[in-house]
């Protein structure tokens, strides 16, 4: 009983790291995705106003995944909701995640998808985002971006997926600042909208990487509370099997004693 108790310790111990760490990660991905936000909301006002925005035309759909454990059915949950979009003859398709390709592996619409690794941190997050560019090899002016992500992580840990079909429109209280200046020209249009598809990749691998942080969070949380009612119930035990034991002692010696 003591040895099991004491793994039940150091299982919690393990959990209690883990929970800190993602903990940690979840807050570092969250203040870079209110940055990239503030960015694409500012993208969205430019390609705006020098009028880059796609109204119709071929289309785009990237998933983004995880290749790290403890997050729950995350990718499962990415390749139901892919599994329920319509796609289009000629649309080409990105995975990005081992994992998620792994989950889509038997799908005929992403036997001819193309994959990508999990970015890690920042720097990585942009260099996907512009791997995504190169690799569609398309004018951003005149294509439709489609990205299915995690969104958010419901309080039991279960992902939440959202569709992005756009970006959403900045509030009305974001100040132009110095766009009257910019002209609409042919050029701008299509810098203004390739600034978009990048902040928009973006958005979305940064808001993946922190609902995948929070979703170990809130499963390393539930694992420590788990082993510490665990822990409790064995320490309970052992003590009443220490006194019994303490007991039994007692009642010998009182009967070698009695002889």
């Amino acid at each position: 009983m003591e040895l099991r108790l004491n793994a039940w310790r150091s299982f919690r111990g393990i959990a209690r790291a883990s929970r800190t760490l993602a903990a940690t990660q979840a807050l570092h991905w969250a203040e870079h995705q209110r940055r990239v936000e503030a960015h694409q909301a500012w993208c969205v006002r430019i390609a705006e106003h020098v009028g880059a925005s796609v109204i119709d035309g071929p289309r785009i759909t990237v998933a983004i995944g995880t290749d790290l454990g403890l997050c729950g059915p995350l990718n499962a949950r990415v390749a139901d909701t892919l599994r329920c979009e319509a796609f289009l003859p000629d649309e080409l398709r990105i995975v990005v995640g081992e994992r998620l390709a792994t989950e889509l592996r038997d799908d005929p619409s992403f036997e001819q998808a193309l994959g990508l690794s999990v970015p890690s941190s920042f720097e990585a997050v942009e260099s996907t985002a512009a791997e995504v560019g190169l690799l569609s090899g398309v004018d951003p002016t005149k294509t439709r971006l489609r990205i299915v992500v995690t969104s958010s992580v419901e309080p039991d840990g279960a992902p939440r997926t959202s569709v992005w079909n756009a970006a959403p429109r900045p509030e009305p209280a974001l100040p132009y600042r110095n766009l009257a200046a910019l002209t609409p020209q042919q050029g701008l249009r299509e810098e203004a909208a390739a600034l978009l598809w990048h902040a928009r990749l973006c958005c979305a691998l940064t808001r993946a990487a922190t609902s995948e942080a929070e979703a170990r969070w809130r499963a390393m949380s539930r694992a420590h509370d788990a082993a510490d009612r665990k822990i409790g119930e064995q320490e309970r035990e052992v003590r009443k099997l220490r006194q019994e034991s303490i007991t039994q002692e007692m009642l010998e010696v009182r009967q070698v004693r009695a002889r």
